[in-house]
């Protein structure tokens, strides 16, 4: 079902598109890993997808197409699902008035065939805000891995497309620090320690020479 009502929107995506009238605007859509630290093989870590700068008369319905390098990262999986959630942009935070949905998952080819969200009550929406978060997991080190929007569309109440632009990102994934290298460098960094603290200690008690 979901994929039905999924290819039916993208049907009305692409009539709108080739038909209405391309009207001026500034929106940007951007990929914002939300990251800190280090990403190593294993971690899991979240990704914004927000937007910014919709101005009168708004928008109903947005989609995006995600790419991402496969060597390096995986769509994450739970429950055969893909984890993933729509934001607040078009919802407003009140369940019901809006219908996500998406398909096309493809962690071999590191492709999200679509993710769209679509108003069901009247209305557009303006400003700025997430169109959903997604979560990925790191598999291999690799630099400077993209996280991208290939192809993006989005709509006013008219059916118009919204001109807007991208703003994608790059993760690095370094190589998880292996347990075995841990216990040497500690034991040099002990003695070190030890080391400095004794040379401290013996400065200190050393009399002074009388003349």
């Amino acid at each position: 079902m979901r994929k039905k009502l999924t290819l039916m929107l993208s049907l009305f995506l692409i009539y709108a598109v080739l038909t209405g009238t391309a009207r001026a605007g500034s929106p940007i859509i951007s990929v914002n890993p939300k990251i800190t630290g280090t990403i190593e093989p294993g971690d899991t870590f979240l990704v914004d997808i927000n937007i910014t700068g919709v101005e009168t008369p708004g928008i109903v319905q947005w989609m995006i197409r995600l790419k991402w390098d496969p060597a390096a990262l995986n769509f994450t999986i739970e429950g055969g699902e893909p984890v993933i959630q729509e934001g607040t942009f078009l919802s407003q935070g009140v369940s019901g008035r809006t219908m996500f949905l998406y398909t096309g998952l493809n962690n071999t080819a590191g492709i999200f065939l679509e993710i769209t969200c679509v108003m069901m009550v009247t209305g557009t929406r303006t400003g700025d805000g997430t169109l959903c978060i997604a979560n990925f997991t790191a598999i291999a080190p690799a630099s400077g891995s993209e996280i991208g929007i290939y192809e993006s569309a989005l709509l006013d109440e008219n059916g118009d497309y919204v001109a807007h632009t991208i703003q994608n990102a790059t993760v690095t994934v370094v190589p998880e620090f292996p347990a075995a290298a841990i216990l040497p460098i500690f034991l040099i960094t002990t003695t070190l320690v030890i080391l400095i603290v004794k040379t401290v200690l013996l400065r200190k008690r050393r009399l002074p020479i009388v003349p």
